[in-house]
């Protein structure tokens, strides 16, 4: 299983590839809201 952070800056998705399926959470993250950041990175 591998996971995976793609972010710009401002804003960070996730994303998590096992075999050969890849699933994108199609959630936002945004440093203004930091508890929510830190916790999907937890």
């Amino acid at each position: 299983m591998v996971f995976g952070i793609v972010a710009n800056g401002a804003n960070w998705q996730f994303g998590r590839l096992t075999q050969n399926i890849f699933t994108k959470n199609i959630t936002f993250y945004t440093i203004q809201d930091l508890d929510k950041l830190f916790a999907a990175v937890n």
